[in-house]
């Protein structure tokens, strides 16, 4: 993948800058130790006024040294933002990646999501027509259970019909010259 020339120059930038500002800050500390140093032998001498300039040096020192840390600490922030950056996709990468899912989803491939909702939703038909069976089973009444409709009701006269009706048919003796018709076929007759 090819580095946006802006970011590279940006992060060349930054890279500079910080070179720059590690070399500041090392000068710095020996600076700090070196009149940190001056204090101790002002203070040794005697000269009280020598040593608290030197130590007002060393005071000045210290916040810059601070103030350079937080420009270096704020320079690799947003070298951490542009590496971001620069990872990040593109119109073309998206319009790659989107091709590659139309393709799969048109390949007729199972959708993960899409198996997890229907095994739910088979388990939760199996549940309920064991809450059904159970219930019917339950019932030793003889009453219809309250969980069957009147659809039900009705299917089930049809199919009683239907059976009662072929085994009518089925009990009669044929002649030698007649032939058992069954009344779902679709011959005419």
């Amino acid at each position: 993948m090819a580095v946006d020339p802006v970011i590279h120059a940006h992060m060349a930038y930054l890279v500079q800058c910080e070179k720059k500002d590690l070399e500041v800050a090392e000068k710095l500390e020996e600076d700090i130790a070196l009149w940190k140093k001056r204090v101790g032998l002002a203070r040794e001498r005697g000269e009280d006024e020598l040593a608290e300039q030197a130590r007002e040096r060393a005071l000045a020192l210290i916040a810059e040294r601070r103030a350079l840390q937080t420009r270096l600490d704020m320079i690799a922030n947003e070298k951490d933002i542009l590496r971001r950056e620069s990872r990040r996709p593109d119109g073309h990468e998206l319009e790659y990646a989107e091709e590659l899912l139309r393709r799969w989803q048109e390949s007729g491939l199972v959708d993960p999501d899409k198996a997890a909702l229907d095994e739910e939703f088979d388990k939760l038909a199996t549940d309920e027509a064991l809450a059904e069976l159970e219930a019917l089973q339950k019932d030793d009444t003889g009453e219809v259970s309250a969980k069957r409709s009147d659809d039900d009701d009705q299917a089930d006269d049809q199919a009683d019909e239907v059976i009662f009706a072929a085994s009518d048919t089925l009990d009669a003796s044929p002649d030698d010259n007649d032939t058992v018709r069954s009344t779902d076929s679709d011959e005419p007759q």
